[in-house]
């Protein structure tokens, strides 16, 4: 019987990353140098969609504001840099394609799984119901 050899690694679970709240994100640097994580999972709202301003009730979602919250979150130093030297997987939740608490009916839900595909290079995304580019 041949033994298998245990492998291991290290990863980061965060969700929650309000650029508006948390302007200056030091703690990716902190990972990045004391952890050294294998690769990072963002468990959803890695953006904060504002209501009234980047999604409202009559039009939905706005592309150039969605855009606009994506960049605005990479363009962050330390984040910036942290994804550039690690791996990211990202899963996406209610501010991420829409108001607090937005469920499958948000209008434009659409414009922000366009953006999401482009900006986060998943291994696979499901295409049976939705079109990516």
């Amino acid at each position: 019987q041949q033994q298998q050899q245990q492998q291991s690694f290290d990863y980061i679970l965060a969700s929650c990353m309000n650029h508006r709240q948390y302007k200056h994100q030091h703690v990716w640097d902190h990972i990045r140098s004391h952890v050294q994580p294998d690769f990072t999972l963002l468990a959803g709202d890695t953006i904060y969609l504002q209501e009234g301003i980047d999604v409202t009730v009559e039009r939905g979602v706005l592309e150039d504001r969605v855009w606009f919250r994506h960049q605005e979150q990479r363009r962050e130093e330390h984040f910036r840099n942290y994804i550039r030297h690690i791996p990211v997987y990202s899963t996406w939740n209610d501010h991420d394609y829409g108001r607090n608490d937005a469920d499958a009916t948000q209008l434009g839900k659409d414009i922000s799984r366009r953006a999401w595909t482009q900006l986060w290079a998943n291994p696979e995304y499901e295409t049976t119901t939705t079109t990516t580019t």
